[in-house]
């Protein structure tokens, strides 16, 4: 997020699982990188932190279940 030089967004598809309670990078900052990454879709884990794949894994992995699903 501090970047000093211009990043370049990744060309690959992209999804954001976030953790509601994240306190390392704010619901704010994940909604500016979730605009730069061109409004990926974005999943919340509620009461997972910054590692929600480990702090939830049951949950994390339906998330990925469901995209996959998805498509």
């Amino acid at each position: 997020m501090r970047q000093t030089t211009p990043q370049i967004p990744p060309t690959c598809e992209t999804t954001m699982i976030w953790g509601t309670e994240d306190r390392l990078i704010t619901m704010r900052q994940a909604a500016i990188l979730r605009k730069w990454l061109g409004n990926p879709p974005f999943i919340l884990i509620e009461g997972a932190g910054h590692m929600p794949q480990i702090e939830q894994p049951e949950a994390f992995a339906e998330a990925v279940k469901k995209l996959r699903e998805a498509k």
